[in-house]
C-alpha cells in the first residue's frame, strides 16, 4: 500500500489540498458566524440595559396608635388582605367618652353664660342709656329755662326794677341747672361704657363658646382614633398588638404592605446615559418566572452610595474609582404585579428598552 502511494505522489497532493480546502472553508464559516453573532449580539444590547440588581419595593404603610388606651378588640389576623376604611382595632373607648361628656357639660355652661352676658348687654344698654338720656334732656331744659330766666333778668337789675336778692338768687339757678346738667352727662357718658363694658364681656363669653366647642371637637376626634382603621387596601404583617394590651400614642401596632408594588432597579452610571422615564421595561421575577411589561417612572437624582447613610469621603487620598449605581423606579400595572405575586424586597431582573 505504501508502495502504491510513493509510486503515485499526486494522490497524495490532491488529499492535501482537499484537507487544506475543507480547513479553510469551516475556519471561514465559524469567522463569519463569529461576526454576525458579535454584530447580533451587539445590535441586541445596543439599545437595552439590563441588571439583575434590583427589588421589589412598596410604600409599606405602618399603623400605629394614636391615643393611648388598653385593646379591647383586633379584628384582623397576620398575611389577612384588608380594604381601606376596614377596622383593625378597637381601643376602649370610656376614658375618652367621659371626657367629650365633660367637654359637652363645659360648653352648655359656656352656652347659657353667653347667652346670659349678651342678654344683659342688650338691657343694659336700652333701659339705663334711655333713663340717662332723659335726664341729660330734662337738665337740659332746666338749664336752658334758668339761662333764659337769668337774661331775662339782668337789664331790669341793672335798672334797679328788681331787687339784687332776685338776681343772685336767679344766677344761683342757673349755675346749679349747668352743674346738674353736666352731671346728668357724666351719667350718660359711665352709662355708655358700662353698656360697651357689657357689651366686650358679652364677646368674651362667645370666645370662651368657641373654645369649648373646640375642646369638644378635638376630644371626639381623639374619641374617633380608638377606632383603628386601614389606610389603604394591602396586606397585613407584623401585627404586634395583643387584646388587652395598653398603648401609648404612637406605638407601633402593624404594618400594611401594599398590593400595589413597583421596582427599584439599580443600573450602573455607564447604562443610564439614554434611559428615560417612559420607556418600555420588562421585569422577570426570580420567584416564579414571570415576565411583567413595565416603564421607567423615574431616574434618581443621586447615586446610592451618595444617599447612604455613610456616604464615602473620596478626598482621604485612598481613591479607587467605583462604577456607581443610580436607583431607578420601574411601575406596570398593579393587576399584573398582584397576579404575579409580587412582594416588597423580591428580586427582579430588569431590562430597559433605550430606544
Amino acid at each position: 500500500m505504501s508502495d502504491t502511494n510513493e509510486s503515485n505522489p499526486t494522490v497524495g497532493s490532491e488529499s492535501g489540498r482537499a484537507l487544506r480546502a475543507k480547513l479553510k472553508r469551516i475556519f471561514t464559516i465559524g469567522g463569519l458566524t463569529a461576526v454576525l453573532l458579535g454584530a447580533g449580539l451587539a445590535i441586541y444590547t445596543h439599545n437595552r440595559v439590563s441588571t439583575d440588581d434590583a427589588q421589589v419595593d412598596g410604600h409599606m404603610a405602618p399603623i400605629s396608635a394614636r391615643v393611648g388606651g388598653a385593646v379591647s378588640e383586633i379584628l384582623v389576623a397576620d398575611n389577612q388582605a384588608v380594604k381601606a376604611g376596614d377596622v383593625l382595632v378597637r381601643l376602649d373607648p370610656r376614658d375618652l367618652q367621659a371626657e367629650v361628656a365633660q367637654a359637652q357639660a363645659a360648653l352648655d355652661a359656656a352656652l347659657a353664660d353667653a347667652r346670659r352676658a349678651r342678654i344683659s348687654a342688650q338691657q343694659g344698654r336700652t333701659s339705663d342709656e334711655a333713663r340717662a338720656q332723659a335726664m341729660v334732656d330734662a337738665q337740659s331744659a332746666i338749664a336752658e329755662k334758668a339761662e333764659a330766666d337769668l337774661a331775662r333778668l339782668a337789664p331790669l337789675a341793672a335798672r334797679a326794677e328788681i331787687s339784687q336778692q332776685q338776681f343772685d338768687a336767679a344766677k344761683a339757678e342757673s349755675k346749679v341747672a349747668g352743674s346738674q346738667l353736666a352731671a346728668a352727662k357724666q351719667q350718660l357718658d359711665a352709662v355708655r361704657q358700662d353698656a360697651g363694658s357689657r357689651v366686650a364681656g358679652a364677646e368674651a363669653q362667645d370666645a370662651k363658646v368657641e373654645k369649648a366647642k373646640a375642646d369638644l371637637e378635638a376630644l371626639k376626634l381623639k374619641l374617633s382614633y380608638c377606632t383603628v382603621t386601614a389606610p389603604v387596601d394591602g396586606i397585613v404583617t407584623r401585627k404586634t398588638v395583643q387584646v388587652g394590651q395598653v398603648l401609648q400614642p404612637g406605638q407601633a401596632l402593624m404594618t400594611l404592605v401594599p398590593q400595589q408594588t413597583f421596582v427599584i432597579a439599580n443600573f450602573k452610571e455607564t447604562q443610564i446615559g439614554k434611559m428615560r422615564p417612559g420607556q418600555k421595561a420588562d421585569v422577570d421575577v426570580d420567584m416564579n418566572g414571570h415576565t411583567l411589561e413595565g416603564k421607567v417612572d423615574s431616574i434618581a437624582s443621586a447615586t446610592g452610595a451618595s444617599m447612604s447613610l455613610l456616604p464615602p469621603e473620596n478626598a482621604t487620598g485612598n481613591f479607587v474609582k467605583v462604577v456607581q449605581r443610580v436607583p431607578v423606579k420601574i411601575t406596570f400595572d398593579g393587576h399584573d404585579a398582584e397576579a404575579a405575586g409580587l412582594r416588597p424586597g423580591l428580586n427582579v431582573t430588569v431590562t430597559v428598552y433605550t430606544k
